[in-house]
């Protein structure tokens, strides 16, 4: 049985930023906005169980192009509580992160990488657990970022969950990033590791009715059919090249790609059609 909501600090549902180290006993339970003590600009959402423990999982949720990390934050939250584990959802603003989903942001903005490196480097210290690979999750924006986040640090994904994702880079050494997986390792500054990407374990959820947002107010049902095509043919395409890329590499794919059946694109027309709640069993059960 998944428990209520989670309770919220205030009758906004925002806590005051918060410093101190390691967390109080009566913050567990609670749905938490803090920013990093290093840098006060950068915001997150924290959840840490009643019943969390040193084997506790942590899960990262990126919330997409519209910013609604509160959202997702009080979807995941109750799931969190349920299956014991740490919920963290990183805050990338659009004035310091305007392209947060390339992982390595665009010319003259923070690195959100880093931020989520550093934003995990506080959980560890609030909540004395020891670093351990992340249970991923992203929608929209967020599930671009996550799946190249995975692409350039394998090794600290164990499991990745996608939603909606608008753009795919190919797990192709031959392509140049962002179409493919080339180069992303020496911009990232890290050791390329694709056979390591290939054996995270992966599911990604596209809408049945999923389709591009768009300014013309007026289309027509035939070009509404074509795009949702063209959105789950992307889909279907980056789960193959996933498996064909582990094929060759001699690694056991395990990838799987789900319709939500009746939801568009909107985050939470999937989540009440069942995504996060499925999502939340492979990503923590």
């Amino acid at each position: 049985m998944i428990p209520g909501r989670p309770r919220l600090s205030a009758a906004a549902g925002v806590l005051s930023r918060f410093s101190e180290f390691p967390l109080r006993w009566h913050e567990w339970g609670m749905l938490l906005t803090r920013c990093l003590s290093s840098d006060p600009r950068q915001w997150y959402m924290l959840y840490v169980p009643r019943t969390m423990s040193e084997h506790s999982s942590v899960l990262v949720a990126v919330h997409g192009f519209s910013r609604n990390a509160v959202e997702q934050a009080t979807w995941f939250a109750p799931l969190a509580e349920a299956y014991g584990a740490v919920l963290v959802v990183p805050v990338f603003g659009a004035d310091r992160y305007r392209d947060f989903q390339s992982i390595t942001g665009g010319r003259n903005e923070a690195r959100p990488d880093r931020a989520l490196e550093a934003i995990l480097a506080q959980v560890w210290m609030l909540t004395g657990l020891s670093p351990r690979p992340l249970r991923l999750f992203g929608y929209s924006g967020g599930a671009q970022f996550a799946h190249r986040y995975a692409l350039a640090h394998p090794r600290r994904v164990s499991r990745l969950a996608l939603a909606s994702p608008e753009r795919y880079t190919l797990p192709d050494l031959a392509l140049r990033y962002p179409l493919g997986a080339g180069g992303l390792a020496e911009r990232v500054g890290e050791i390329e590791d694709l056979p390591g990407f290939l054996r995270i374990r992966t599911r990604v959820w596209v809408g049945e009715r999923d389709v591009e947002f768009t300014g013309v107010r007026k289309r027509t049902e035939a070009g509404i059919a074509r795009d949702r095509m063209r959105r789950m043919g992307a889909a279907r395409q980056w789960v193959d090249g996933v498996k064909g890329a582990a094929r060759s590499h001699a690694v056991m794919p395990d990838i799987d790609l789900h319709v939500v059946q009746g939801a568009d694109r909107r985050f939470a027309s999937c989540a009440a059609q069942g995504m996060v709640a499925h999502a939340s069993v492979f990503l923590l059960g």
